[in-house]
């Protein structure tokens, strides 16, 4: 059991970050920016470094993503990687897929296999 750990986060409002914006070279940033808003949450990141891109299929699509490795907060271990994409819906919208795992256990190919069979509905 690898431990990682898959979301879809749907903000309903405006999105979180968009296709553009995972491909920006400003990334590192926005991200940080974005775990800022949640830093009083049950766990709170820092030190984020988007380590490369690539895409992924997620919702029937190919996505952009960037991986990324970070240190958190209140979690058993500090040292965490992994992905963020931003997936556009039907209606137009945009959710981010994310996975994370400890630094030294995160896997792609448990990212990529969990992500590809996740359907919009």
């Amino acid at each position: 059991v690898s431990g990682q750990k898959m979301c879809i986060i749907d903000s309903k409002k405006k999105p979180l970050l968009t296709q553009a914006d995972i491909k920006s070279s400003n990334l590192e940033k926005q991200l940080q920016e974005l775990a800022d808003k949640f830093k009083y949450q049950a766990v709170s990141f820092h030190e984020i470094k988007v380590v490369s891109r690539g895409t992924l299929y997620v919702y029937g699509q190919d996505v952009p993503y960037a991986k990324f490795e970070a240190k958190a907060n209140k979690l058993p271990f500090s040292d965490l990687s992994g992905i963020v994409a931003s997936v556009k819906t039907s209606d137009g919208s945009e959710k981010l897929a994310i996975s994370v795992n400890e630094k030294k256990k995160y896997s792609q190919l448990i990212t990529e296999e969990f992500f590809k069979d996740v359907k919009e509905n």
